[in-house]
């Protein structure tokens, strides 16, 4: 009768993978982060994903990982020692690149980690 479907209905995995061009496996969080920022009008998103970090971008949102979070938090005063921050990172388990870490603090024209 009408010739083409009164509505359409997508699931949201649909979307999303749409935005990641079919490559959210394992993504589907962070994509979900992005587009509650975007719609949010956030400042930044929170992630440490690279590929997730460019697909931010992509889609107009400003990803900050947690490197970054913990340099602005010691730029703010809010952390003391920046160093002994990103020791207790490490320590945590969670994946960092110790490169990140040194190539910030020499950024910041402080002393390596030494571990």
């Amino acid at each position: 009768m009408f010739g083409r479907p009164f509505v359409a209905v997508r699931s949201g995995a649909d979307y999303i993978g749409g935005l990641c061009g079919g490559d959210c496996i394992g993504r589907v969080g962070e994509v979900s982060s992005i587009l509650l920022a975007s719609q949010l009008r956030a400042d930044l998103v929170l992630m440490d994903d690279r590929r997730a970090r460019a697909l931010a971008l992509k889609l107009g949102a400003t990803p900050m990982g947690c490197v970054g979070l913990l340099q602005a938090a010691f730029q703010a005063g809010f952390v003391t020692d920046l160093r002994h921050a990103y020791r207790l990172l490490l320590a945590s388990g969670a994946y960092v690149d110790r490169r990140i870490i040194e190539a910030n603090l020499e950024l910041l024209r402080l002393p390596g980690l030494d571990l």
